[in-house]
């Protein structure tokens, strides 16, 4: 675990300023400021098309900024090589596909990202002793040897946190982490990330509310129309808006707009 002198001494996680994307000349970030400190339990939030997953997009390096910048622990977005600092679990609800793999073997594809000079067809004393560390954080040790395809969609949505876990990151990122979940599985991933946060892993939640992980969140982005519309700690106003399910997801929460493109809950 980091210590609170390194972790105070620290360069952001991620760090963004006037960040821009644009598709096609369409514009779908504008003008983002942010800094995610390390530490940080940092849930991110807004309606469909508020450019979500585009920033996290840009995060992981997958689109570039067409005007700002983005630093990723104190480096350059464009020098920055090791991703291994960032573990990601998708949106996607479960894995497998009739792929012939154990919990185990899933997991330990997590550790590719530490590998240096080339790969190899085994797993070295340290793979494993992390890949079994990161299936027992999430509650699957009794699993370990269990076809993934076996899994309930909650177990394997555990099962790929596992995954990002055995890479070790210093930053994880997760989109919509409780999406198709069950409420018994809801609760042993809320157990599991309290447990990072006791920790010290910096998180970074994707989300359309809250739900059960409020009580965990620190400070609450939230986008709007591509612009942050609200970063702070979460007030009753971004509870009352994102703190339950949103009755329909693929529109923005009831009064959320004021046509002005923001969110009418800042101050």
């Amino acid at each position: 675990m980091t210590s609170e002198l390194s972790t105070a001494t620290a360069p952001p996680a991620v760090r963004i300023r006037n960040g821009s994307v644009a598709y096609a000349g369409q514009r779908v970030l504008a003008g983002v400021e942010l800094d995610i400190v390390p530490g940080d339990v940092v849930a991110l939030l807004g309606p469909n098309g508020s450019g979500k997953s585009t920033l996290i997009r840009a995060i992981l390096g997958l689109v570039p900024l067409t005007a700002g910048s983005l630093e990723l622990f104190g480096i350059p977005a464009g020098r920055f090589r090791d991703r291994a600092r960032i573990g990601y679990v998708p949106q996607r609800h479960t894995v497998g596909g009739g792929v012939p793999a154990t919990v185990t073997e899933v997991v330990a594809s997590g550790r590719l990202v530490r590998r240096r000079g080339g790969l190899r067809p085994w797993l070295g004393a340290a793979d494993r002793a992390s890949v079994a560390e990161a299936i027992e954080t999430v509650g699957l040790t009794e699993k370990a040897r269990a076809p993934i395809s076996a899994l309930s969609g909650g177990q394997q949505r555990r099962a790929l946190i596992a995954r990002a876990l055995a890479g070790e990151p210093d930053l994880l990122v997760m989109d919509e982490p409780f999406a198709g979940v069950d409420l018994a599985n809801q609760e042993i991933l809320t157990k599991t990330l309290s447990a990072l946060v006791a920790q010290g892993v910096t998180l970074l939640l994707v989300t359309h509310e809250l739900g059960p992980v409020a009580s965990l969140i620190r400070r609450t982005i939230v986008l709007d129309h591509g612009r942050v519309a609200y970063d702070g700690t979460p007030t009753e106003s971004v509870l009352a808006l994102f703190g339950g399910p949103d009755p329909d997801p693929h529109s923005p929460p009831s009064g959320s707009s004021d046509g002005t493109g923001t969110l009418g809950i800042i101050g």
